[in-house]
């Protein structure tokens, strides 16, 4: 009986869930900013407080990163328990997350996401025409193999290399990463000449992958170039971070 529930609650609200990642508005919000899982956990605990107060309808599940369903069609190799809770007013309850084995890389660091879908309970003395709206958060949830035990993950943003490319006229900005991590950034400005351009769709840069930026913006033959990101740490604090953009 479990499954048809969880399929149904989510294809119903799903028309009106906003995705946002920790609104500031939210009824439930989850200790930190991500998870990370190591090859050599067991289970992984991660806090949920209600914040309203009223109760909440908590619906947990964890799916592949490129993915946007509902917790019935998802193939992450991972299961979070309890699926469905109910979380009083200004209570907190605990998400027990779980590996149960896959096929995944052993040499670079994995992502899923963990998604949280807040629905509030009904008031029964409110009008008929009383909306409910259904908030889902989502939160990147990080799969370390053993492979990477003795690596650190704290300066991957430092070492992300920046290189101008200019292709049938047209100029791109190339960010390489050449570590096991992903490099995640909130924010990245590109500077030329004193002139700021900021960098639309930047988010994370995958392991051992180089993304393209375009800069349609971009023309001549640009002079000093240096990419300014705001990023958050390891440990979930915000920082800054500038680095050069070479020209080949």
């Amino acid at each position: 009986m479990m499954r048809p529930m969880r399929s149904a609650l989510f294809c119903c609200v799903a028309a009106s869930t906003l995705m946002v990642a920790a609104p500031v508005d939210a009824r439930l919000v989850v200790d930190g900013n991500r998870v990370i899982y190591t090859h050599d956990s067991k289970e992984v605990s991660v806090r949920v407080k209600n914040h309203s107060e009223v109760a909440s309808l908590a619906q947990v599940w964890i799916d592949e990163f490129d993915a946007d369903g509902g917790p019935d069609v998802s193939k992450a190799p991972f299961v979070a328990m309890p699926p469905l809770m109910r979380i009083d007013g200004g209570k907190k309850q605990l998400i027990r997350i779980r590996y149960t084995g896959g096929d995944l890389p052993q040499d670079r660091e994995s992502v899923f996401w963990l998604n949280v879908l807040d629905t509030p309970a009904v008031n029964p003395a409110a009008s008929s025409a009383q909306i409910q709206i259904a908030v889902r958060n989502r939160f990147k949830l990080f799969y370390r193999p053993e492979a990477l035990k003795n690596q650190n993950a704290t300066g991957v943003i430092s070492k992300l290399q920046w290189s101008l490319v200019q292709q049938g006229g047209r100029w791109t900005l190339n960010g390489r990463n050449d570590s096991p991590f992903h490099a995640n950034a909130v924010k990245a400005t590109l500077l030329v000449d004193g002139r700021g351009v900021d960098l639309p769709g930047v988010g994370m840069i995958a392991p051992f992958s180089t993304q393209e930026f375009a800069l349609p913006g971009l023309s001549g033959s640009p002079g000093n170039a240096e990419v300014r990101l705001k990023f958050v740490t390891e440990y979930g604090s915000p920082s800054e971070y500038t680095a050069p953009a070479m020209i080949p």
